[in-house]
């Protein structure tokens, strides 16, 4: 009987360090990888880097590097908190919302966001 870990990478197309290893499994309706290790799914990249880098505390994310939901090389992947996960999002350039569209586009705002005060996305 296979473990775990086996049937996880069997899942997974692992190409060179620094590619994205894309996902083959399923996925939620979010666009992430899902893998089933024992009874309750987790996300695949979660469970990548936990088994190749170490440990994940409950209240940490798994954030993407490349960007890529289904990615799961654990070096394209860092711990971090749902502040850092936005940060990272906002200086990418991938900040929206529904009253103004883009925020940020690669670190520069825009005209009509908040540039000053506690509330500032922009550096």
């Amino acid at each position: 009987m296979k473990t775990a870990s086996e049937r996880f990478w069997s899942l997974v197309d692992v190409k060179d360090p620094d590619d994205c290893w894309p996902w083959k499994g399923g996925v939620n309706k979010r666009g992430y990888g899902m893998f089933t290790p024992a009874y309750k799914s987790v996300p695949a990249h979660r469970f990548a880097y936990k088994d190749k880098i170490g440990d994940v505390q409950p209240y940490a994310l798994v954030c993407h590097v490349c960007d890529n939901k289904l990615c799961c090389n654990p070096l394209h992947m860092f711990i971090g908190t749902y502040y850092d996960n936005n940060h990272d999002r906002t200086l990418k350039g991938r900040t929206r919302n529904k009253y103004t569209g883009p925020l940020v586009k690669g670190g520069d705002c825009y005209k009509g966001t908040r540039t000053e005060g506690p509330d500032s996305i922009c550096p």
